[in-house]
Parts: C-alpha cells; sequence; structure tokens
C-alpha cells in the first residue's frame, strides 16, 4: 500500500485546500439578496462609494509610493464598504418586468433595460461602479455594457465575476472554465479549458487545475523579472502563503511553494522590488 504523501509540518500550516470560485460567487449572491438596505443606509453607501470613487482620482497611480496610499487608504475604504454591505444588506438594482430583468444604479436609474431572460450579479466591493453586466439570453449567458453591446458572447452556461475584483470574468462552458479579460477577450489569461478555477483572498492570486495538474496566473506584469507571476499547470499540488504567516521581512515579498513529485520548489510569484 502506498504511504501518505508527507509534507513538512510547517508547511501544513499553509493553504491547502481552495474554494472554487463558482461556488465563492454564489454564495455571495445568496447572502446578498437574502436582506436589503434601506434607503437610509443606502444613502449611506453612496456617500462611501463617492468618497472612494474621488480618492481613487485624486491619487497619481504612477507616482513614486502610489501603491503604498492606495494600500493604507483606498482598499481600507472599499473594505469597509463590502463589510458595510455584508453586515445590513445590498441595494435592489435588479428590476422585472413582463417576465424580463433589468438593472437599475444606486440613483434607481434604469441601467439595463428589462430585456433580459436573467441577470447575474456578483455581489462584492466593487459591483455598483461597473459597466458590464451578466445578462441571460435564449438560455446562454453573455456580457453586455451599459450601450447593450455585447462583450462576451451568449454562448455559456453559467458567468460570475471573478470575487474580489471589478474586471475579470469566470466563464462556464460545458464543465470547464475559464478567465475573461477586461477586454473581453475568453483565451486570455486563462482559456475555457481548466476543470476549476480557485479562489485565493491574497493579492487576486488565481489558481486553476487541468487534468489533475496545478498551474496559477497573477494579474501583475512581470517588468522586473524577479518573480514568476505565471505558470503552465505542470505541479501536482500548491500551497499559499497565509496573511497571518507572514514577517516584517517579507511583507512585500509573496511566495508560493508548489509541489512536484517528492520535489517542494519556493517561488516568487510578487515583489515590490
Amino acid at each position: 500500500m502506498k504511504s501518505k504523501r508527507k509534507i513538512p509540518a510547517w508547511l501544513e500550516k499553509w493553504q491547502s485546500e481552495f474554494r472554487p470560485c463558482v461556488d465563492v460567487c454564489k454564495d455571495l449572491e445568496t447572502e446578498a439578496l437574502s436582506k436589503q438596505l434601506t434607503p437610509e443606509q443606502q444613502e449611506k453607501v453612496k456617500a462611501m462609494i463617492a468618497r472612494a470613487i474621488e480618492m481613487d482620482r485624486s491619487i497619481d497611480h504612477d507616482a513614486k509610493g502610489a501603491f503604498e496610499k492606495i494600500s493604507k487608504e483606498l482598499f481600507p475604504l472599499w473594505d469597509e464598504i463590502k463589510n458595510y454591505w455584508r453586515e445590513h444588506g445590498y441595494s435592489n438594482i435588479i428590476i422585472e418586468q413582463n417576465g424580463k430583468k433589468g438593472v437599475v444604479n444606486l440613483d434607481g436609474a434604469v441601467a439595463l433595460p428589462a430585456e433580459y431572460d436573467d441577470v447575474c450579479i456578483t455581489y462584492d466591493d466593487y459591483f455598483n461602479t461597473i459597466l458590464w453586466f451578466v445578462v441571460k439570453k435564449d438560455g446562454k449567458w453573455g456580457i453586455v455594457n451599459d450601450e447593450q453591446d455585447t462583450i462576451i458572447p451568449f454562448e455559456y452556461n453559467e458567468i460570475f465575476r471573478k470575487p474580489d475584483d471589478y474586471d475579470y470574468y469566470i466563464l462556464v462552458k460545458d464543465g470547464k472554465q475559464g478567465l475573461a479579460d477586461p477586454g473581453g477577450n475568453t483565451s486570455i489569461p486563462i482559456p475555457v479549458e481548466m476543470d476549476a478555477i480557485y479562489f485565493v483572498p491574497h493579492r487576486d492570486l488565481t489558481l486553476s487545475s487541468k487534468d489533475g495538474q496545478w498551474g496559477w496566473w497573477w494579474d501583475e506584469p512581470n517588468k522586473s523579472g524577479i518573480f514568476k507571476n505565471y505558470c503552465e499547470h505542470i505541479y501536482d499540488e500548491i500551497f499559499v502563503q497565509r496573511w497571518e504567516d507572514r514577517s516584517m521581512n517579507d511583507e512585500d515579498d509573496d511566495y508560493i511553494i508548489a509541489r512536484k513529485g517528492d520535489d517542494l520548489h519556493w517561488i516568487l510569484y510578487w515583489s515590490v522590488k
């Protein structure tokens, strides 16, 4: 009988199992539809969003120190909004008329006419600020913009926005999954060939599995050449460093440990250096 795979004790503390993005998205939607904001709470959320948008516009994203400012000021505000929604409820932004569904914005104005069979809203900290809509027509899901131009064709069984992300979408077709980029490309960065795509709440890292092997992708161009932000599906298992295991010495570096056979590979997938 083959012995059970052994890993170092310190590595057992790291994440070794990840939830599929699709399951996380469905849970978010179920949670969001369970309760709704009162008019007073809605006004408070609108003011918080306006403050976050104003702060974002005031930051020169290309300037030195911009990332630190965004991390310390803007991200906590978005987290505050997200936590408020999850505690008190979400806005009722789906409308229904004559058996068809559409979307209204936070001010109540129609953002998308009620002309679709269904609307999927992945409720997270960004859902009120985007102009793309996941909608169903003739039994298939696609994505349209606020002018009803088709961004992603109506040929998928399910589509969700990647949790805690305002650009990328999880596509499901004939049992396979992929990730569409902000331009609507369905083959970049991850084609619809994966068995599953996993949610790791850590710098938007995306793990995926294909034919029993694991790979990863992270939305950060590797301009410096010192880290690896993409890997083909060549590993048997992947472990991701947990926030609570980070030290002051490596707070600006993010690591993956990937197993291939009996070998463990320590891989830097992002760094501010």
